[in-house]
């Protein structure tokens, strides 16, 4: 009868060494098995695994799929019968049995695939578990894990091996599986060694990797390749949670890209430190600081590279993807001629806008009435206002709701009576409105800006946020309040809150809040035009930079920079170029699963003619006309999510027109701008202009391109 030894491991160190040795030469008498997938037994463990038990090596081979892994399976009998057939010693190497098969039922499988064959011996070699758990982390973190190798420690090993197959659900689409998250269960040898008594019955255990060696007659093969460094494997803890953030949007990153991306972070160093862990094994307190901080290291970097090719294997995934109207917005051909050729290569690239990457769909629950916060100035928004009457009291209640303090409002050359009912909520204490008729300089917006830093509520607050009045800062997680931001990302200074672009809700100027009534929008990945993805700063006020500007602080501390702790909209961290510059996300940063900036710059058509003869406020110079329409009313895609604050919003908006002289100044600016729409559709130049952009019906994809001809003209 054939004597089949198996070696499952556990550790990677004995198994490496196992295999080196093995390729160096096999002894006279003993067949090395190659059917169940050498060197380490992959197709014989994939094969054992539950049916339901996805792991990352079945997700990446393509077997996750309960008909693919049965087809393995049966290939895989019919092929050890045909190679172990007149052996008389066989060696099945396959470590990862060990170190990943959890479940009695897998034993029982595994089993079934040998005991026919021969007479099993199952060989067990322990790892020194100091070295047997770096040796685990290390593999983890390479292969996609994102939590630190500390929050292991706050068990001990025997518990460890109690919840062995316990865990989160594996979600492959996400690289997010319990095998690479949980510590090592088999560190604890005594239990590791019961749970393979009750599926073999001949068990040899080996204390150490040279006693397995000699146990199977083997040659020493020479030292072990350089563990990877504590710097690598620090890089790798930055970047897996970016790599994971982008595939829940959709993208996939296949094996060898993730191992190449992983070469990238390779640098030189001592691996992580072993002995700095026996104490806490000897029942000693848990060591801090494993793995050094890695500072000056920027993940977004990485990402910007890998991103595009990770785009380019979703789409090599499924080929009909970049050609579906939905995503690129095939056609093009009712586009002027210069347009044309922008188009066509927009949709071909890696620019091409598409939703993959919006955040889930919310609950529909609406968010709960927020209690008043103290009365305090933590939390201030400073604005520029002219004209925007109709509008004031929902942009202010919204944010009150949310959990901002107080309103630092600048107005110049008001028509429609916005500075006497901002002086009217002024009363209430929470607001403070600044005349900015007389403004000097290149804008009224950054002639305000420039005397914002100026003033006491300013300087004195903790966070402090420049917005327009269009602009409404769309928390979508927790209870939507800041406070719920905040506990996301707390070592968070600057919030780079990203806009995503609503169109044109209605013709009229309603009576309705504008984020009821505009809920179709830009696609959420829309890196071109560039003016798509602006952002404006929530700024902690620790004393780095000098000057507010209308995106983000700028004239930054060289000393102190260090301090700024950039995120993005998905709370991760945004790299050190935007703590010096910048004024959009991009495809490495972008992020809008907490928070977005929802951006209203037309609200509706006759509001559009409104503002079209108000002027702006930064770009003075600039006309507002058809160009601008183009690039800002984009109506492909749907996003509902800032519904949930409508209740405590219109609460809030009830709670201000209770007072009666806020309220009639809210109908009286209503009027008045009803009025002005009336009077401007007369004018022949407004009704072509109408006649024109009412006609335009462009995909996103079309617009885009358009847009980006004409940022290139301006």
């Amino acid at each position: 009868m054939t004597r089949i030894l198996l070696h499952a491991g556990p550790c990677p160190l004995g198994a490496a060494r196992l295999q080196a040795a093995l390729r160096c030469g096999v002894p006279r008498g003993l067949h090395w098995a190659s059917a169940t997938g050498r060197p380490a037994g992959v197709r014989l463990f994939m094969a054992s695994l539950d049916p339901g038990h996805v792991d990352p090596l079945r997700a990446a081979r393509g077997l996750a799929p309960e008909d693919r892994q049965a087809a393995l399976a049966a290939r895989l009998r019919e092929e050890l019968a045909a190679e172990f057939a007149g052996a008389e010693t066989v060696l099945v190497s396959c470590d990862l049995a060990g170190r990943h098969l959890v479940h009695p039922s897998e034993l029982a499988r595994l089993h079934g695939f040998l005991a026919p064959l021969g007479e099993v011996e199952l060989l067990l070699q322990h790892p020194e578990p100091a070295a047997g758990l770096a040796a685990h982390w290390s593999a983890q973190i390479l292969w996609g894990r994102v939590t630190t190798p500390a929050a292991d420690l706050a068990t001990r090993p025997a518990n460890w091996a109690a919840a062995r197959s316990k865990g989160r659900p594996a979600r492959p689409e996400l690289d997010e599986f319990p095998e690479l998250e949980r510590p090592p269960h088999w560190l604890d040898r005594h239990a590791f060694r019961f749970f393979w008594g009750t599926g073999f019955a001949q068990v040899t255990e080996l204390p150490g990797p040279d006693a397995l060696l000699r146990h199977l007659g083997l040659e020493d093969p020479g030292p072990a390749p350089a563990a990877v460094s504590a710097r690598t494997l620090s890089r790798a803890l930055k970047v897996n949670p970016l790599i994971r953030q982008a595939l829940a949007k959709g993208l996939v990153l296949p094996r060898r890209l993730r191992a190449r991306a992983m070469g990238t972070l390779l640098e030189d160093g001592p691996p992580l430190d072993a002995d700095r862990l026996k104490d806490w094994l000897a029942g000693g307190v848990a060591p801090s600081n494993l793995l050094p901080e890695e500072l000056d290291f920027d993940p977004s970097g990485v990402m910007a590279g890998l991103l595009p090719r990770m785009l380019a294997a979703a789409q090599a995934a499924d080929p009909g993807r970049a050609a579906r109207p939905d995503d690129t917005g095939e056609g093009g051909a009712s586009l002027p001629a210069e347009i044309r050729p922008v188009h066509s290569r927009l949709v071909r690239s890696r620019y091409a806008p598409h939703d993959r990457i919006a955040p889930a769909v919310p609950p529909e629950a609406p968010f709960r009435l927020s209690p008043p916060r103290p009365a305090c100035a933590e939390r201030v928004i400073v604005a520029c206002a002219k004209d925007e009457g109709p509008y004031l009291l929902e942009w202010l209640a919204f944010h009150r709701a949310a959990g901002f303090d107080r309103f630092l409002v600048y107005t110049n050359d008001c028509s429609d009576g916005t500075d006497r009912m901002l002086d009217l909520v002024a009363r209430h204490g929470w607001l403070t409105r600044i005349g900015n008729d007389g403004w000097r300089g290149k804008s009224p917006q950054q002639a305000a800006l420039n005397h914002a830093v100026t003033t006491d509520l300013v300087r004195q607050a903790h966070w402090v946020l420049h917005i327009d009045t269009d602009e409404f800062v769309n928390i979508r997680t927790g209870d939507g309040t800041l406070d719920a931001l905040f506990a996301a990302a707390p070592e968070a200074t600057h919030w780079a809150l990203t806009w995503r672009l609503f169109g044109s809700g209605s013709a009229a100027i309603g009576g309705r809040p504008v984020i009821a009534t505009c809920n179709r929008c830009a696609p959420a990945f829309c890196p071109k035009p560039h003016t798509a993805w602006g952002i404006k700063t929530l700024s902690q006020q620790i004393g780095v930079y000098g000057k507010l500007s209308c995106h983000r602080p700028t004239k930054p501390d060289e000393a102190r920079l260090h301090e700024a702790h950039w995120v993005n909209g998905s709370g991760q961290p945004m790299g050190a170029e935007i703590s010096r510059r910048g004024w959009r996300s991009s495809i490495a940063t972008v992020g809008y699963d907490l928070v977005q900036l929802n951006h209203y710059p037309l609200r509706s058509l006759d509001g559009f003619l409104v503002k079209r003869q108000r002027g702006r406020a930064l770009h003075v110079d600039r006309e507002i006309g058809r160009n601008y329409w183009i690039r800002m009313d984009w109506q492909d895609r749907e996003d509902r999510s800032i519904l949930r604050h409508l209740p405590r919003t219109e609460a809030g908006i009830a709670a201000l027109t209770a007072d009666p002289e806020i309220a009639a100044a809210q109908e009286a600016a209503l009027a008045w701008h009803r009025q002005r729409a009336s009077e401007l559709r007369a004018d022949p130049a407004n009704a072509a202009l109408i006649a024109e952009i009412s006609g335009l019906r462009l995909t996103q994809s079309e617009r885009a391109a358009w847009a980006m001809v004409l940022d290139h003209e301006t």
